[in-house]
């Protein structure tokens, strides 16, 4: 596939008007150089800074709301329409002219988690909430204020909303990764780790390589962290934004050793070097094709009393 056609198919999904549909297919037809592509990517870069162009979150829900309503949709709907419901019929009261309109709302008792995601929930469309009764029988009300609103988005499709930024997002980094494909990977992914193995278990793993890596010294932090339900990186938290041929060869090694080993021990299947984001939580390219050893074909030890001179590159 060609460069051209790569970089089709990675905007083809964040198209927002005509002149980018035009410009999506104009690529799928004619094969450009890869210069050209590094100088669109590179050029509407400029543009979005120039015009303050940005991706903005309008989700007004905070992850309180929404990873609980993540794992209990049927619960978390019933009491978002409970309390949207009591909202409204507060506003037909006023509107219909009613002297004492209803505004308190007693929801029964509930469980501590519960009782946090109806405070947070009340917090979003600024109504005053209170817990009150002692346990088991605690319980929740909420109560309208001068600020009370509603939302224009439900939690269900601001989740789905936030879903698709972050998926616009993680496309336009590979696109940006386009205008520098000769960037070094920065850490190391740990693929398919076996069932029932927890971090703990890949922690105790990596230790047990670090402690017998010839060039430890040259990573100073090393830090494992989750990405996926079978997927971790490995990196160094000291070095990883600032790569250059030395250090990724080292990572490189550091690889080769930790593969064999995690596998021997049964840990996780495979391991390979990859490249993460500054915020080290987006995988952005994983080495697919041993570009390393591409790069550099021999690598030599020498003898140095410098930790960090750990390479010859001939």
């Amino acid at each position: 596939m060609s460069p051209a056609e790569k970089f089709a198919l990675l905007i083809r999904p964040v198209v927002t008007n005509v002149q980018e549909f035009v410009l999506y297919n104009v690529l799928k037809v004619f094969t450009l150089p890869l210069s050209l592509v590094k100088q669109f990517v590179i050029r509407d870069a400029e543009l979005k800074a120039a015009f303050g162009v940005q991706e903005t979150n309008e989700n007004p829900y905070p992850e309180s709301v929404t990873k609980v309503y993540e794992r209990q949709r049927a619960w978390c709907s019933k009491i978002e329409l409970t309390m949207l419901d009591f909202i409204s019929d507060y506003e037909d009261e006023v509107a219909s002219g009613i002297s004492n309109p209803k505004k308190l709302f007693h929801f029964g008792k509930m469980n501590k988690p519960q009782r946090a995601f109806v405070h947070a929930l009340a917090e979003t469309y600024k109504l005053y909430s209170e817990s009150q009764d002692p346990e088991p029988n605690r319980s929740v009300f909420v109560v309208i204020t001068k600020s009370t609103t509603k939302p224009d988005i439900k939690i269900e499709p601001a989740i789905l909303k936030d879903e698709e930024l972050r998926q616009k997002q993680v496309r336009e980094k590979e696109l940006q990764q386009l205008a520098d494909d000769d960037a070094y990977f920065n850490a190391i992914v740990i693929q398919d780790v076996f069932f029932g193995i927890v971090k703990e278990d890949i922690e105790k793993a990596v230790d047990s390589i670090m402690s017998s890596f010839k060039h430890k010294d040259a990573i100073s932090m090393p830090t494992l962290q989750w990405m996926t339900e079978s997927t971790y990186i490995l990196y160094d938290k000291a070095s990883y934004k600032e790569m250059n041929l030395d250090r990724e060869n080292i990572l490189y090694m550091l690889m080769k050793s930790s593969k064999q080993k995690l596998r021997d021990e049964l840990i996780a299947f495979d391991c390979k070097l990859c490249m993460v984001d500054e915020a080290a939580n987006t995988i952005l390219k994983i080495d697919e094709n041993s570009v390393v050893p591409q790069r550099n074909e021999v690598i030599k030890e020498k003898q140095s009393l410098n930790s960090f001179d750990a390479l010859a590159i001939e």
